[in-house]
């Protein structure tokens, strides 16, 4: 048997002291000990000898949730990534079996040659297929189911006794968003379409207007994705930048820019040191760090209308490490959030430096603690670079004013309050019974305060 790797992969770093971070280096950890299997056979090998584990991918989630204690055994799945040819079930539709520790992008390239696609895809290709699909990870359309764990048909995992198991098709509403609480996702099977193209345009309107909420909807139906909206409160101004399917027939396909690879924002070394000299600026020193923060609001993601493959649906590979929070609310209700946002942002005094994004996303039954399950949504964010430090009241304020809406946060963004009153009952229930079933293994102190796995009678 091959010996399970010890360096790690994607967003997660090692310090020489054996300190493990995620990408953007706020959550640390100094686990018993650090393995990346290659095969699932040396992955259930390692949960049957461990007393606890916790399971990572590329670690870009923003949260505790890949944090491992001292008496945990850190396991990054990177390295079992095998991704089968599509293939047609019974029904018509086309499947494709993946192990989870492949990469959004590597199995979007790979379908992509095969002339198909992930019906709907995320902001970046880094995060592994088991990551994504286990904290709801989305992208954006009210056309399209757009997390893409509402596309998995099939799941196999590994559970605390050890044993490989196949998903029974009357759970899989309840595993599909797993939060690392119910055993180690191994393979799963996922819908996957024809491959197709995309043209993107982008607007700026004034926010008085687009934030209406039939000027939304009527927005929302009008395109088949949405790469993204955002919202400069200080502007007063909403970007839209959406995305539809393209056909070679149509007239201006050979007309518009062709886009080969994803579009990269790396900051070059004088816009760092400029971003760290006025993220401290005491007092914002005669408007310095705001003067700086409307300059990266305004050069936010710039979108020129463009042809490109289905796989590069996100667009951008953001590098640049940052806080995030998100929570989702019903979409009647997001353009009166963001209104309430920006006059709280006023009477702190607090410029984003990043405009607040809005992604949407159609209701689901399929899902049990998905941020869409029974409702379309909006699904608002907040970001700021990680150099900034006047970010802390404002993170606040965020999390209060989307909290008191009822808002479902992000499963792998920053948050801090247990998101329990906004999931029926039943259904956390249930999660917890099955995580008590065959998750007791996986937990951490994160997912014990803030998951369902809290409320399991862990071993």
């Amino acid at each position: 048997m091959q010996k399970p790797s010890c360096l790690p992969l994607g967003g997660l770093t090692r310090s020489w002291r054996g300190v493990y971070s995620n990408w953007n280096g706020v959550v640390v950890s100094a686990p018993k000990q650090f393995l990346a299997p290659h095969s699932i056979g040396e992955l259930q090998e390692i949960v049957k000898r461990s007393d606890r584990l916790r399971i990572v991918g590329s670690c870009h989630s923003m949260n505790g949730a890949v944090e491992a204690d001292p008496d945990t055994v850190l396991v990054q799945m990177n390295h079992i990534a095998r991704l089968e040819k599509p293939r047609q079930e019974v029904n018509g539709d086309f499947t494709a079996w993946a192990e989870a520790g492949i990469t959004v992008g590597d199995a979007a390239a790979a379908l992509s040659r095969d002339g198909f696609a992930f019906p709907c895809l995320p902001q970046s290709p880094k995060i592994t297929l088991g990551g994504m699909i286990a904290n709801g990870v989305h992208g954006s359309s009210l056309r399209e189911p757009s997390i893409l764990a509402e596309h998995v048909t099939g799941m196999e995992l590994i559970t605390s006794s050890g044993e490989l198991i196949v998903v029974p098709p009357e759970l899989l509403p309840l595993t599909r968003v797993s939060l690392g609480c119910l055993g180690a996702i191994t393979r799963l099977q996922i819908r996957v379409v024809p491959d197709f193209e995309l043209v993107s345009s982008s607007e700026v309107v004034s926010a008085e207007a687009a934030l209406e909420t039939e000027a939304i909807i009527a927005d929302l139906n009008a395109h088949d994705f949405q790469l993204s909206y955002t919202y400069d409160p200080i502007a007063g101004t909403v970007t839209r930048r959406t995305l539809d399917r393209e056909e070679p027939s149509q007239p201006h396909h050979s007309t518009l820019p062709r886009k080969e690879e994803y579009d990269q924002k790396e900051m070059g070394w004088f816009t760092q040191q400029a971003f760290s000299l006025a993220a401290h600026v005491p007092n914002n020193f005669f408007g310095f760090r705001d003067l700086l923060k409307r300059h990266i609001r305004e050069g936010f993601m710039p979108i020129e209308p463009r042809i490109g493959e289905s796989r590069l649906m996100f667009q951008t590979d953001l590098n640049h490490p940052a806080h995030d929070m998100a929570y989702a609310v019903p979409i009647r209700r997001c353009g009166a959030i963001l209104k309430m946002i920006a006059r709280e942002f006023e009477r702190i005094g607090y410029q984003p430096d990043l405009p607040l994004g809005m992604r949407f996303l159609r209701s689901t039954d399929r899902t049990s603690l998905a941020m869409n399950s029974g409702e379309d949504v909006a699904v608002i964010e907040w970001a700021s670079l990680i150099e900034f430090n006047d970010s802390i009241e404002a993170f606040e304020v965020f999390e209060r004013v989307l909290s008191e809406a009822g808002g479902r946060p992000h499963w792998a963004k920053e948050f801090s309050f247990n998101p329990k009153a906004a999931y029926p009952a039943d259904t956390w229930n249930a999660f917890a019974n099955l995580s008590a079933r065959w998750g007791w293994k996986f937990a951490n102190p994160w997912s014990r305060q803030f998951t369902p796995a809290g409320d399991a009678q862990i071993r």
